[in-house]
């Protein structure tokens, strides 16, 4: 009988150590993953920075070439479109 619960009480100190390890472990699992995210929001912060001030400094430019792009896909072609 005492040893059956003496086995019994093992099982549970077992358990809970286990369980312990396990929160711990999904712990740094969700710290590691906190961290990733804040490095990945910042990168795309900085990317959309940087897109920024490329869409600023040749919107000029890209403006112009899809304006005439647009044009040139507005120009009839001469051909017939079928009824």
């Amino acid at each position: 009988m005492a040893e059956d619960t003496l086995a019994l009480a093992q099982d549970i100190v077992n358990n809970k150590a286990r369980w312990y390890c396990e929160t711990l472990q999904l712990a740094q699992a969700v710290l590691d993953l906190s961290a990733r995210v804040r490095a990945l929001e910042a990168e795309r912060d900085e990317v959309n920075a940087l897109a920024d001030r490329y869409a600023t400094a040749h919107g000029f430019y890209v403006g112009n070439a899809l304006g005439v792009l647009l044009a040139l896909l507005d120009e009839p072609t001469g051909e017939d479109v079928p009824s």
